[in-house]
């Protein structure tokens, strides 16, 4: 009896060992992976369109981790007028459109589409 005992205690202390292993795997991949999964904290810049930290309209994310923000006006539902776009993360604006400009834009794999209406 006594060796059943030891076997099964001896299990009992590999399969913790296997399962506190499998949780700190779990854990790492989760702290590497987390700016992934929720994004960057993407805020607009100061434009003549939007307020520095104010919320982006719409931003739009890429297979290689980028993200670019809308920061402005929409004046109907993806349709944008007065706005700028910038790279989350970047200092510096993409580019600006102008509020007598109506403009659709649109994610297409690895591009971003600005198409004047």
């Amino acid at each position: 009896m006594l060796p059943c005992v030891l076997a099964l205690g001896r299990g009992l202390r590999l399969f913790m060992k296997w399962y506190r292993m499998k949780f700190l795997i779990l854990a790492i991949l989760l702290l590497i992976t987390q700016p992934c999964i929720y994004g960057q904290n993407c805020a607009c810049l100061e434009s003549g369109f939007s307020s520095k930290n104010a919320k982006p309209l719409k931003v739009f994310s890429f297979r290689n981790g980028k993200q670019i923000a809308i920061c402005g006006l929409e004046t109907k539902k993806d349709i944008y007028s007065g706005f700028a776009v910038h790279e989350c993360g970047q200092q510096n604006i993409v580019d600006e459109w102008g509020e007598i400009e109506e403009c659709k834009i649109e994610k297409r794999d690895s591009s971003l589409l600005v198409e004047k209406i």
